[in-house]
């Protein structure tokens, strides 16, 4: 698929997605995992999409919106993730390794999921002025247009996310292109092979502290201690490969 189309049907996703959230539906299709492996098939990567999908999930597990809690943005942050990831890929297509790409739009993913907190506590003051509004006897505007009204603005500001971070991938994917190929083995022979054997391990790292949360958030017995034990073993596996890492080129 051209990157313009599976933009443009990222965007519209991203758009459903936001409303399906909180307004409509709600039967959990703006979850990471879900949006991952959707947006994994839209741009012709779906392992990566199920990879960073399932390491969100894990991040925002524990996290539900009920009562004031206001939990992170699961959506901004997987929508950010992979349009990141993709810009990217597109940029330089078979320059950075699955790895590293997993690692920073994580990273970024997290990042842009504080960010859409806010936005939604914006939202959510935002849509309660509308709800007065509505149950004021003055007033004469259409419920399904207030209703349309509160459901506009998180539809357009996904679509902004998505459009913003493919415009950094893009912009990073050519910079970050261009020294990984030509800078870096300028400086060094060996230091190419090792920021990729670091890149490794710091995706395997960050899948690790996805699945500590998770358990500490479950309130799993002994959370902490499963979870050290999980990467001792993953560790030395890791090792004992000498850096084959499920996500990374062979």
């Amino acid at each position: 698929m051209p990157p313009a189309v599976a933009l443009l049907c990222t965007a519209l996703l991203a758009g459903f997605w936001a409303i399906e959230r909180k307004a409509f539906l709600q039967a959990m299709l703006s979850r990471p995992v879900v949006v991952g492996a959707c947006l994994g098939l839209v741009w012709g990567t779906p392992c990566l999409g199920i990879a960073i999908g399932c390491a969100l999930e894990l991040f925002f597990l524990g996290e539900v919106n009920i009562g004031a809690a206001l939990p992170g943005n699961d959506l901004w942050a997987s929508l950010a993730a992979l349009t990141f990831a993709s810009g990217l890929n597109a940029a330089a297509p078979e320059t950075w390794r699955p790895s590293a790409l997993f690692a920073l739009a994580v990273t970024l993913g997290v990042l842009f999921a504080r960010l859409g907190r806010r936005a939604d506590s914006l939202q959510e003051r935002r849509c309660v002025r509308l709800c007065k509004q509505s149950m004021d006897a003055a007033c004469r505007v259409p419920t399904a247009r207030l209703f349309l009204a509160g459901c506009a603005p998180p539809a357009l500001m996904s679509m902004a996310v998505v459009a913003l971070t493919f415009g950094l991938g893009l912009g990073a994917g050519h910079l970050g292109g261009h020294f990984w190929t030509h800078a870096l083995p300028r400086f060094s022979a060996d230091l190419v092979p090792r920021l990729a054997r670091a890149s490794d391990l710091t995706a395997l790292a960050m899948t690790l502290a996805a699945a500590a949360i998770a358990l500490s958030a479950l309130d799993v017995a002994r959370a902490r201690l499963t979870a050290a034990i999980a990467a001792l073993l993953a560790t030395a596996i890791f090792v004992a490969t000498r850096g084959l890492f499920i996500w990374s080129a062979t």
